[in-house]
């Protein structure tokens, strides 16, 4: 799970829910934040091409942008 701290433009992300484990988990690059008000907020990100050659994402995202929940991403720190 993200802070809005901790996310901004630019900020590389990877799926993390412990509410459904992907063995192959997304990653991406922030690209903005919305804010919904009382502390909410969901993060734009534009996935990474081997995500976009994908059948799922494709069908999913075809622009390769999504919005994600903060309890679902975490900060990508192993690149």
């Amino acid at each position: 799970m993200v802070t809005r701290e901790q996310v901004e433009p630019g900020v590389r992300i990877v799926e993390n829910d412990p509410e459904e484990p992907n063995d192959n988990p997304y990653k991406g690059t922030v690209t903005g934040i919305e804010e919904s008000g009382e502390g909410i907020f969901l993060v734009a990100i534009d996935l990474d091409q081997e995500f976009m050659e994908k059948e799922h994402y494709q069908t999913m995202c075809p622009e390769g942008k999504m919005l994600c929940f903060p309890w679902a991403i975490d900060v990508l720190t192993d690149e």
